[in-house]
């Protein structure tokens, strides 16, 4: 019985996710699982596929590529791969919803990230009201703000709740959110924002705080979602640090060519329906905001399933 419930959830929160955006002016999309490259973010290995391609891990380069061009809003529900130890809530083939909304921000696309995973999740499970909380307040005092602290209290606090073994900064900022995550309120959607900037690979920063968000159920991710970076430079120079955080760990360099030619375009080289069309010397990708949602974990999570049996 299970299975049969989760094919027919699984048929219906597709058609609502169709709805959702075509309803409000966003166009379909498909793109390739193919890239030429693994994926810039060292903490995520991609899966190899031959000598000369790898599977996407989220149609993320592809999708940015399309914006730079056609500067309009889209989204794409993705087969996806990472190279991950699988579990309850992560497999290494897994369905993916991504969006991007042109001249949108962190703000406003969290409100219609609230909106759409109450028009998916209502059917089928209970909420209480949402909670939105700054990352900082995860940890209460401002005393215990691991952004403030130094690389060494990073790891001893690490080392405290069991993790040994760190080695950036990067990561022990993961560990003890995840940890702080725990106590989030079950019932209810819980985004959580303006995060440091060692959290943030392709998010905008501005005054020191990165504009991104993650939404939780209970301390389940659903969505990672953020005011898109659009400097070229600054793509560049966090993409080399995450290669110097693999050459740490002995592993092989990443350029993710694919990103560059969206991000380096001199302007855009088509137009919507909009008609708008890019002007010389801006960058190819627009202001704009994105999200990714793990479509699998949030069926799992309205049907009381493991990401396996949906």
């Amino acid at each position: 019985m299970s299975s049969a419930r989760a094919l027919l959830a699984r048929a219906d929160v597709t058609t609502r996710i169709r709805n959702f955006f075509d309803s409000r002016g966003a166009l379909e999309v498909a793109t390739p699982a193919l890239e030429p490259h693994a994926v810039h973010d060292a903490r995520i290995r991609s899966i190899r596929a031959g000598d000369a391609h790898f599977l996407h891990t989220s149609p993320e380069y592809a999708m940015k590529r399309l914006l730079a061009e056609h500067r309009r809003d889209i989204y794409q529900l993705a087969r996806v791969f990472r190279d991950d130890p699988e579990g309850p809530r992560h497999l290494r083939e897994f369905t993916m919803l991504e969006w991007y909304r042109v001249g949108g921000d962190c703000e406003s696309l969290m409100s219609e990230t609230a909106k759409l995973l109450h028009e998916l999740l209502s059917p089928y499970i209970s909420l209480d009201d949402d909670k939105r909380i700054a990352w900082r307040e995860l940890f209460g005092s401002p005393k215990d703000d691991p952004a403030r602290a130094s690389d060494a209290e990073l790891i001893a606090r690490c080392e405290s709740g069991g993790f040994v073994g760190c080695r950036t900064r990067g990561e022990a900022l993961d560990f003890l959110t995840s940890a702080a995550l725990r106590e989030l309120p079950s019932r209810a959607l819980s985004f959580v924002c303006d995060y440091p900037p060692e959290m943030a690979q392709l998010a905008r920063v501005r005054d020191g705080v990165a504009e991104r968000f993650e939404a939780y159920l209970g301390d389940l991710e659903l969505v990672n979602g953020c005011t898109e970076l659009t400097d070229p430079a600054e793509c560049k120079r966090r993409c080399e640090a995450q290669n110097e955080e693999r050459a740490r760990e002995g592993r092989d360099p990443v350029t993710p060519t694919r990103l560059y030619e969206a991000m380096e375009a001199p302007e855009a080289k088509g137009t919507g329906e909009t008609g708008e069309t890019g002007e010389a010397g801006e960058t190819g990708l627009p202001e704009c905001a994105g999200a990714a949602l793990g479509f699998d974990r949030l069926l799992a999570a309205a049907l009381g399933l493991s990401v396996r049996e949906v």
